[in-house]
């Protein structure tokens, strides 16, 4: 803190929220002030309000146990300050940036700076479109985070958080020489520990920071953490010019202490209780969270979805400002995926070709339907209806997955084993934490994302090679006149049947379903995607390498939407309307056969029952 401006004394306390009456001039909106109580540590309070001409409402940032009304208190030249520099690496501050590590205190000249900033000048900012790579496949490929970006982090507790974290604390150190600072928001003093415990153990605390507002802590201190270890990041990226990664584990933590705060100083709530100011609390911090020319602070920010609901008005205004989604998965995480990374439910920005390229873009699209046909009756069926994810309960999915993967037909089926492979070497290249049994492993450039084994082994981009290549398929679709397509090299394929949407691979099991009208779709060896829409018909695959199609008719075409609406929509008029005339055939030939057995009845006689 600075120099001292005026003196005051407390004249309530109501929990955390503290009134305090000044004979001169009255400290600003946002200033700290400091509560120095006889024989005991020094309570530091944030002015929110002016009550009179003499009197302020603060939040106390730390516990109000035992303050007494007349205690004095000292206010400061400006804002809460919090301690930069060198000095704070390696170091676990609280949100005043005391160190709580039981280490030596800070230096006494060390610099601060106060918590509160205005973002960079939008002349200055640059965009964010260079690639943060993380070294672990699956999220450099699919959820590929942007150097100055914002990325979220959805998922509960268990399923790879941590993993996640430590991996790109230390892709930030060794591959791009800057610094990590860790914001914990509301962590529990046991997930606290063993965080310093791991930072410790991996050896980047040398390279790091670890600020926290506890759970125990009053909300102003959960509240104010984000923004105290922001303002480390920013001394690096402006004055040193290095770039940060900041880790905020819960950045939901801030939005509900931001709201525990605005019910203490006794405003109205708006929508779910939330705070009326939560757009311009999460802005506030977001926006400082930026790219400059030479540096950049990119943040991994935690998010808690309450109940699940993505509508929730405080992850939608978290959501408005994200570049990359990272969704965790509890149903990925009891199969041994660590961090348990959805690749459906994941997503950046940056995934455009002209951001990261053609190969980039065409083989993380190549990967998501590879992951889309993995459904879950055996992992070969998409579970779609007309287009749309059916959602299934966890313990359908369950019982679904053990019935077809115990199906006789399946045995020679290797596609399910292999694809499983596939996900465990998106995520088992990167390199292990120190004291883990498993292997470690090697830290990987983005063409290893990409290529895989290939890479590797060095050889070309899309070369098949003896030890690894993209198996293909041959793909005929036939009419009562004419062949329509035949085609070589095919990768997967993907059509519909009375159950739904199906998806093919090489190496499939012997296969046979009649079609619906719909549009059968397929990716050729070029990796382009082909369309193709049938007037029902028989779908059948053999070997593992021949798809065979017969169908009525059959029109091919490259614009999916003009199947859809046109062709599609004619076929199913015609299948219609012949349905009809079938059902009219046969009631008037019912008709006339019952009308000849009557003529054919002997006089006198009754008939079987019903002629």
């Amino acid at each position: 803190m600075q120099a001292v401006a005026s003196i005051g004394k407390v004249v309530s306390v109501r929990g955390a929220v503290v009134d305090v009456a000044f004979d001169g001039r009255l400290p600003p909106i946002d200033a700290g002030v400091v509560v120095e109580p006889p024989g005991r540590e020094s309570l530091t309070l944030e002015v929110h309000g002016h009550l009179d001409p003499n009197t302020v409402r603060a939040i106390a940032l730390q516990a109000t146990a035992g303050l007494n009304r007349g205690t004095p208190v000292r206010t400061t030249d400006g804002p809460l300050m919090t301690p930069v520099g060198e000095a704070v690496l390696g170091r676990l501050l609280d949100v005043t940036g005391t160190p709580r590590d039981l280490g030596p205190p800070l230096p006494a000249d060390v610099e601060r700076r106060p918590i509160h900033a205005r973002p960079p000048a939008l002349k200055d900012e640059t965009s964010a479109t260079a690639i943060f790579e993380t070294g672990i496949k699956i999220v450099d490929l699919l959820a590929s985070l942007a150097q100055g970006g914002k990325a979220a982090m959805f998922g509960g507790a268990g399923v790879g958080k941590t993993v996640l974290a430590m991996e790109s604390a230390r892709a930030m150190i060794e591959k791009y020489r800057g610094i990590s600072i860790f914001a914990g928001v509301g962590e529990r003093s046991r997930e606290g520990h063993e965080l310093l415990a791991d930072v410790r153990r991996s050896g980047v605390l040398a390279r790091a920071a670890l600020v926290f507002g506890q759970m125990n802590e009053p909300p102003g201190a959960r509240w104010r953490t984000p923004m105290t270890g922001l303002t480390i990041a920013e001394y690096f990226r402006d004055d040193k010019r290095q770039n940060v990664l900041l880790l905020i584990d819960n950045i939901f933590r801030f939005v509900r202490a931001g709201a525990e705060v605005s019910n203490l100083l006794g405003r109205l709530p708006s929508r779910v209780g939330y705070q009326p100011t939560l757009a311009t609390e999460v802005a506030a911090l977001e926006e400082r969270i930026a790219s400059v020319a030479g540096a950049a602070v990119t943040a991994i920010q935690a998010v808690y979805v309450p109940a699940d609901d993505f509508t929730d008005p405080a992850v939608t205004a978290i959501s408005s400002h994200m570049d990359s989604v990272i969704m965790l998965s509890r149903g990925l995480a009891p199969q041994g995926f660590y961090p348990a990374v959805d690749p459906l439910a994941s997503s950046s920005a940056l995934l455009d070709p002209q951001v990261v390229g053609d190969a980039h873009y065409r083989i993380a699209e190549r990967a998501r339907n590879a992951g889309a046909l993995q459904g879950a009756a055996g992992h070969h069926r998409l579970a779609r209806r007309r287009g749309a994810r059916r959602r299934r309960s966890p313990r359908r999915q369950a019982r679904a997955a053990a019935a077809a993967l115990s199906h006789p037909a399946l045995r020679r089926h290797r596609g399910v084993h292999r694809r499983r492979g596939a996900q465990r070497d998106a995520r088992c290249d990167h390199r292990r934490l120190p004291g883990d049994p498993r292997r470690r492993g090697r830290r990987l450039g983005g063409k290893f994302a990409l290529h895989g084994r290939r890479h590797r082994r060095g050889a070309r981009q899309g070369a098949r090679g003896r030890a690894g290549g993209a198996r293909r398929m041959r793909l005929r679709i036939v009419t009562p006149l004419e062949i329509v397509v035949d085609e070589q090299g095919v990768t997967s394929l993907r059509a519909e049947d009375a159950s739904g949407g199906f998806g093919i691979l090489p190496r499939h099991a012997d296969f046979l379903t009649r079609l619906t009208v719909s549009v059968v779709s397929w990716i050729g060896g070029d990796g382009a995607e082909r369309h193709c829409a049938v007037r029902g018909g028989v779908l059948t695959v053999s070997g593992g390498r021949e798809i065979a199609v017969a169908t009525r008719e059959a029109v091919p075409g490259d614009d999916l939407a003009t199947l859809d609406q046109t062709v599609i929509e004619r076929f199913r008029s015609e299948t219609d309307e012949e349905r009809r005339a079938r059902a009219d055939s046969a009631r008037l030939h019912l008709t006339a056969i019952r009308q000849i057995m009557r003529r054919l009845r002997p006089e006198g006689r009754d008939g079987p029952t019903g002629w």
